[in-house]
């Protein structure tokens, strides 16, 4: 299913490719070598095995950069290479019930992997309660997603789609383009929400770059560190 907002995919190989970003949803034994860029996952079902000597299972997620993914047999993953990223090795997890952070609309949100400084990616985990319905919004670069649990709607202007646990999807960027909506009109290319109605509903989502984030100038070890009675992240200190 695809339409210019949404598109959503199983776990059939590699979904989607376009720039630096490449999806993978892989379904059963697989070994594959992890040549540059960065790598994040997210086991769905199942156990992979990362570097040799990392073990995740159903619910973990993680990110590296080198050695080898091997998927266990009756394992279900989702896989997204960056290639214009360079990560710190990190993985966790299980995801919890609910996100710690207050979202749009009732929803909650936790940054599972945050960006080590502005501008690089992040992997983030929604809640979405019953009877949530978001307002129509748009986000300025691509998402990944795999619907972890639960089960709810994508709604846009061109087509609403079913969201059932174990669906990968793409959310489109509004990039200032229109398309025709099934209502006749030009709608802006990305616009989308998301609702719930008897169930909740959980999703895992990669941002292949991030808006907020530690900075050179801004950064919590500068700000927690007082020079004479000021904030080091106040002065214009020079190495």
């Amino acid at each position: 299913m695809r339409n210019p907002s949404f598109s959503r995919f199983g776990f059939d190989g590699t979904l989607y490719h376009e720039g630096s970003i490449t999806v993978h949803g892989i379904r059963g034994y697989a070994h594959v070598p992890m040549q540059g860029g960065a790598w994040f996952m997210y086991v769905h079902k199942g156990i992979v095995q990362a570097r040799g000597d990392v073990v995740l299972t159903s619910g973990m997620y993680g990110v590296f950069n080198w050695g080898n993914i091997v998927v266990m047999d009756k394992s279900e993953v989702l896989l997204v290479h960056h290639s214009d990223h360079q990560a710190l090795h990190t993985f966790g997890g299980p995801i919890e019930e609910r996100g710690r952070l207050a979202y749009i609309d009732g929803c909650t949100d936790t940054q599972l992997l945050p960006p080590v400084r502005k501008g690089d990616p992040c992997l983030n985990f929604l809640h979405f309660p019953i009877d949530i319905t978001q307002r129509q919004h748009t986000h300025p670069s691509i998402r990944v997603g795999i619907v972890a649990g639960g089960y709810g709607e994508c709604i846009t202007p061109f087509g609403n789609a079913e969201l059932r646990e174990g669906d990968i999807f793409l959310i489109h960027p509004e990039n200032g383009s229109k398309a025709l909506g099934v209502d006749g009109q030009q709608h802006l290319v990305g616009t989308h929400s998301f609702r719930t109605r008897y169930r909740q509903m959980s999703i895992v989502a990669l941002h292949p770059d991030s808006e907020v984030g530690p900075t050179d100038e801004y950064h919590q070890m500068k700000v927690a560190t007082i020079i004479d009675g000021v904030k080091a992240s106040d002065l214009e200190l020079h190495q």
